[in-house]
């Protein structure tokens, strides 16, 4: 089995050392799809969060945020992995001292700025390519980065007839998630890439993603229904040897104690 890197991932190392661990890490604990969570530092949406994570519970996605310890960010990877989903965060090197460790993240990329001096906005590119779907709570500055990035990248990513990179905003939670649907981006990319209907609920964000991205559940899978198959069996044998026994005790009972059985 393939060896999962554990150590934090740095950009300078070079892209081909990020590209390896990202794909050791889809092998290792076979994740389809990348999913993102992404609202402000400041901002506590837990409900929503979580019951976004508990719709995704069962598939195969690994939950994306920006690993730090406030607001969203951190909602999102506690409550991901206390229902065993996997985590990854990408920050900055500027952000390296706020970001969660190994302990809540499982995959952690460190970006390292391509001019200057590190500042936050340097992990939008990373960030963006990475996931496949983007649930949005709130948000301000930085989460309309990330937007308007992945925005741009569907336009391109149409032009090619390509998977668009689907993002939901959650309607009432303020901020970017609000302003999405009022920014003059490509009306195609948009509305190709958005609800039509507005989302007010995390669970209702996550049905989104897993109708559109067709999303794998490992109940679903042919071991796993097989499983079931045989689990069904022999519950049913139970179920006809049980009734066999009231049956033959029935043979003992009053006329009224019958009737209480055959009902």
């Amino acid at each position: 089995m393939t060896e999962h890197v554990t150590r934090e991932i740095n950009t300078a190392e070079g892209i081909h050392v990020v590209t390896e661990a990202i794909s050791n890490f889809r092998r290792l604990y076979n994740i389809d799809h990348i999913i993102a969570l992404v609202g402000g530092s400041q901002e506590t949406q837990d409900e929503d969060i979580i019951s976004a994570i508990i719709r995704l519970h069962g598939y195969h996605v690994a939950i994306l945020s920006g690993g730090t310890e406030w607001g969203v960010p951190h909602t999102a990877v506690v409550h991901a992995k206390q229902h065993n989903i996997k985590t990854i965060g990408v920050y900055p090197e500027t952000g390296k001292k706020y970001a969660h460790g190994a302990d809540l993240l499982d995959l952690r990329i460190c970006v390292a700025p391509t001019l200057g001096e590190s500042a936050w906005g340097d992990e939008s590119e990373v960030f963006a390519k990475l996931l496949d779907g983007v649930i949005v709570f709130g948000g301000s500055t930085g989460t309309s980065v990330e937007l308007s990035h992945l925005l741009k990248m569907n336009e391109a990513i149409m032009k090619k007839e390509g998977v668009l990179k689907y993002i939901v905003p959650v309607a009432g939670t303020g901020g970017a998630a609000d302003e999405l649907h009022n920014h003059c981006y490509n009306i195609g990319a948009k509305r190709e890439a958005l609800p039509i209907d507005d989302i007010t609920t995390g669970d209702q964000a996550a049905n989104f993603l897993i109708n559109r991205l067709n999303l794998r559940h490992r109940h679903d899978e042919p071991d796993h229904i097989e499983h079931s198959r045989s689990r069904e069996v022999k519950t049913s044998y139970a179920f006809d040897h049980s009734h066999h026994v009231y049956k033959s005790r029935s043979h003992h009972m009053t006329t009224s104690e019958k009737a209480l059985v055959n009902t």
